[in-house]
């Protein structure tokens, strides 16, 4: 510890009892947050790792962070990175693990630069892995474009991970749950997506590609009955599906992942993805000569949700991402439930006036009963009977 007898008493006290400690540079102007904060006590463990420096200002998220991965360091959950190289660690961050994580092993002239200016109570020679946290919409402090500032610029210039990925790390820490059913999804989002439709002039309105795209989630990206893997048997299918399903969940609630794939011509979510024909009539562009002539006449001839796009641009541009994310992650938390799974698919099918099976009817009036007042009365059958059409 002779090394680090430049910090306090309390942080070695730390060293001694939890193997590290976390120094946190306050902002002068925000006492809230954290100019960067870096990791000390890793690389005198009895299994020595690299110390962790990070510039993301929120103290309670990077210091779960910087003691999370020093641990995966620790138990060798992480492979030893080389000096220059860049890792991608995905699904550690968001409530469904939508945000990946950034690593790169600092070279022997970066940790100079640190050591000069960040990380100046850590024996010069002690590597460093840095690590970037991503805002709230998956941007990193030196990518332009996100609507959530707090992090831009913290980061120096000089020090921004821009190097592609050379590995990736999936599910670090624990996969998200899987849906109770291989069609949970789909049935939830369905109904969600029937809640928003307009039934009134009062009720707000939104936007026909909002809509569309959420249906076209739900009738074909999350319907296990017009998808195929190729799978050897039925079960490991139902788990891929599964996988698949969980997965665009957690691209779409990134903002940034999810403009990156609707706007990549050869990404499934594409307006001109694979399927173009096919995904031009879910999203409601306005189908081309070219579309109209591969025999697919027949597909634009519904439009249930009145979209009238020229371009895949204006489409994307008329989305209301807010509700997106805000559906997607709700039918999500729902199809963890099997109670609330089940009635939502039975609400959606007596909206459509699709036909129960046996199993749902009995579910339906064992519900039902079981929510019954003591006394049976006209009054409140009336009520009940208004309180159906109110919806």
């Amino acid at each position: 510890m002779e090394e680090f007898m430049t910090i306090s008493e309390e942080h070695q006290q730390d060293i001694a009892e939890y193997g590290r400690t976390i120094i946190c540079i306050i902002d002068e102007q925000n006492s809230e947050k954290n100019r960067w904060s870096y990791s000390i006590g890793n690389s005198i463990s009895e299994n020595p790792t690299p110390e962790l420096l990070c510039f993301f200002p929120h103290r309670h998220t990077v210091s779960w962070i910087l003691n999370q991965l020093s641990d995966s360091l620790r138990l060798e959950e992480i492979k030893p990175l080389s000096p220059g190289e860049v890792v991608e660690v995905r699904g550690v961050l968001g409530d469904l693990k939508e945000f990946p994580l950034l690593l790169k092993y600092l070279t022997p002239d970066e940790q100079r630069y640190c050591w000069d200016n960040f990380t100046y109570r850590l024996n010069p020679d002690v590597p460093v892995i840095q690590v970037e946290i991503p805002d709230t919409a998956g941007y990193y402090s030196h990518e332009p474009g996100s609507p959530s500032q707090h992090v831009e610029g913290h980061t120096p210039e000089r020090l921004a991970i821009t190097k592609e990925p050379d590995r990736f790390i999936y599910n670090l820490w624990g996969a998200p749950e899987n849906p109770v059913t291989v069609d949970a999804l789909r049935d939830n989002l369905r109904y969600l997506v029937s809640i928003f439709l307009p039934r009134s002039d009062e009720q707000e309105q939104q936007t026909p590609a909002t809509l569309q795209f959420l249906h076209y989630l739900a009738e074909r990206e999350f319907d296990f009955e017009v998808v195929s893997y190729g799978e050897p048997n039925e079960a490991t299918e139902q788990q891929t599906h599964h996988d698949v399903c969980v997965g665009m969940v957690q691209t779409l609630l990134n903002l940034k992942e999810a403009l990156e794939c609707l706007n990549t011509e050869d990404y499934t979510l594409s307006p001109f993805g694979a399927d173009k024909e096919y995904e031009r009539y879910w999203y409601g562009i306005k189908p081309t000569p070219e579309d109209l002539g591969q025999g697919q006449e027949h597909l634009y001839q519904q439009d249930d949700f009145t979209c009238n796009y020229d371009t895949a641009r204006e489409f994307v541009e008329d989305l209301n991402w807010e509700l997106i994310r805000y559906v997607l992650h709700q039918a999500y938390e729902d199809s963890l439930d099997a109670k609330k799974t089940t009635q939502y698919r039975i609400d959606w099918k007596m909206f459509n006036g699709v036909k129960l099976t046996e199993e749902e009817w009995d579910f339906s009036v064992s519900d039902f009963l079981s929510k019954k007042p003591k006394r049976f009365t006209v009054a409140w059958l009336n009520n009940k009977i208004k309180s159906l059409f109110s919806k």
